[in-house]
């Protein structure tokens, strides 16, 4: 049972012992007083309670705005959704204790109702002494008109006219007792029906609270899934052109290697050449000028593509050191040249990603 539900049953004891105490127990003011501190204390305590939700709410929206600067990790994910799974619980508290306010309320009513009853039934017999006394009243004058009345009858009607005076002020301190209860019992109700009008705001804005985090994490999830994509594409990126740069490497080595030997070859045919001896070309001798040149013209081309592998590399470098944040929709970096080759980006090579929206692809 939570705090508030312990304070309700507190009241309802106290209510409780007022009714009784209605019936002609003394000590109704004492029991009261007790009552409406208890009513005091369980204002203060909701007081604070609502200003811890305030400070909860100012945490969670602190924390929810570094999320939404790019700064969202799994870790903080996960505690988002316990802090939110304990906000779930304390409102569902919250209902339960709403509903244990209700019932209470509704046996105070009860109460009242019973305490209004009783009132009646004191105003009647009250009534009736009235009436007895007047018919006694009556009975005397005539007895003394008449002349047969005596010491004895006398006495006899004094005492029956004190015990109505006693029993009809008895009564109304009666009447008076339970008008202030009833007083008592209203202002407690309406104290209550605030209580619980209270609540039900604490409960609205609680439901409106969760709903926003649920909505909040729900974005941080997506964003965070869009930047592990863009993070694995980069990444995939990266390897590939590790790749391409290694099949480069090899092919340059191979053709260092053809060229050192087209070189040698070069040399045995010089040789050869300054000799006076007339014999025909061998097929690689006559070769060798176009293979020179093809080879020549294969390194030019590869000397070309580690340039721009290079540029490549430099450009992922770039934009992995950047924050996600500050990264485009295709991996690229805000203000480098375009490589080409993002699919749907509009892009060509050598273009300022500056002046391309490659969020929308135009």
């Amino acid at each position: 049972m939570s705090w508030l539900s312990k304070n309700v049953g507190s009241l309802s004891n106290l209510a409780s012992r007022i009714a009784a105490e209605t019936n002609g127990e003394p000590g109704s003011n004492e029991a009261t007083l007790q009552l409406q501190q208890e009513l005091h204390d369980t204002r203060e305590e909701l007081f604070a309670r609502h200003q811890e939700w305030e400070q909860a709410k100012q945490n969670y929206e602190s924390r929810l705005q570094s999320l939404t600067n790019g700064d969202a990790t799994a870790q903080k994910v996960e505690q988002l959704e316990q802090k939110l799974n304990r906000a779930v619980g304390l409102l569902k508290n919250l209902q339960s204790d709403k509903q244990n306010l209700t019932i209470k309320v509704k046996t105070l009513e009860e109460e009242k109702g019973e305490a209004l009853a009783q009132a009646e039934e004191a105003k009647e017999i009250h009534r009736q002494l009235e009436q007895k006394q007047q018919e006694l009243e009556q009975q005397l004058q005539k007895q003394q008109q008449n002349g047969q009345a005596s010491p004895k009858s006398d006495h006899v009607g004094h005492e029956t006219v004190e015990k109505i005076q006693q029993l009809e002020q008895e009564l109304k301190a009666e009447k008076e007792q339970r008008t202030t209860l009833v007083q008592e019992l209203q202002t407690e109700r309406e104290q209550s029906t605030s209580l619980v009008k209270k609540l039900n705001t604490e409960k609205e804005q609680s439901a409106s609270l969760v709903q926003e985090l649920k909505s909040q994490l729900l974005e941080a999830t997506e964003s965070n899934k869009k930047l592990e994509g863009q993070l694995s594409q980069q990444r995939e990126e990266n390897d590939s052109q590790m790749d391409v740069s290694i099949e480069l490497n090899m092919a340059k080595d191979d053709l260092e290697q053809a060229l050192a030997e087209i070189e040698s070859l070069k040399e045995a045919n010089a040789k050869l050449s300054s000799k006076p001896n007339s014999a025909p070309m061998s097929p690689v001798q006559q070769q060798s000028p176009a293979l020179v040149k093809e080879l020549a013209e294969a390194k030019a081309t590869i000397t070309q593509l580690e340039l721009k592998l290079s540029k490549e590399s430099e450009v992922a470098k770039e934009s992995a050191a950047l924050k996600p944040s500050q990264q485009l929709a295709f991996g690229c970096a805000e203000g480098a040249l375009c490589t080409e080759g993002c699919p749907g980006c509009p892009g060509k090579e050598g273009d300022n990603l500056g002046q391309i929206n490659c969020e929308t692809g135009s």
